[in-house]
């Protein structure tokens, strides 16, 4: 749902302020009153509402980060949060059940992990 022109006023207003931990808290606390929440529904709430901002963050940095190594860790993350983590002996062998996608994805983080750890050098050994 859109933000109406008020809302969005505010809200850019809001980015040129410095933030206050304890006014946060204040309004937090606040917030919790008001609607009955408990601190952890609210956390939970507060962390689901932030996922998508949060998400296209970590895909920016996978494309935009100067760090090659930064880069590769936002990268690496998205893979594994999307097709789990890459075992290394199912990614080669005939009768894993991944598709072929998940092994070709699985070949490539192991080999760049593989070029990361040796330095940069590439060692076919």
């Amino acid at each position: 749902m859109p933000m109406n022109p008020e809302d969005r006023k505010q809200f850019e207003q809001s980015l040129l302020e410095p933030w206050d931990p304890d006014e946060a808290l204040k309004g937090l606390v606040l917030q919790s009153q008001v609607e009955g929440e408990d601190e952890t529904t609210q956390a939970n709430r507060i962390l689901r509402e932030a996922a998508p901002m949060a998400a296209q963050a970590v895909v920016h940095i996978a494309k935009y980060a100067r760090s090659d190594s930064l880069r590769f860790q936002a990268a690496k993350y998205v893979i594994e949060r999307n097709l789990g983590t890459v075992n290394n002996e199912s990614s080669t062998s005939p009768k894993s059940e991944t598709s072929p996608l998940e092994q070709l994805l699985g070949a490539v983080v192991k080999d760049v992990e593989d070029y990361a750890n040796n330095g940069g050098n590439h060692n076919d050994a």
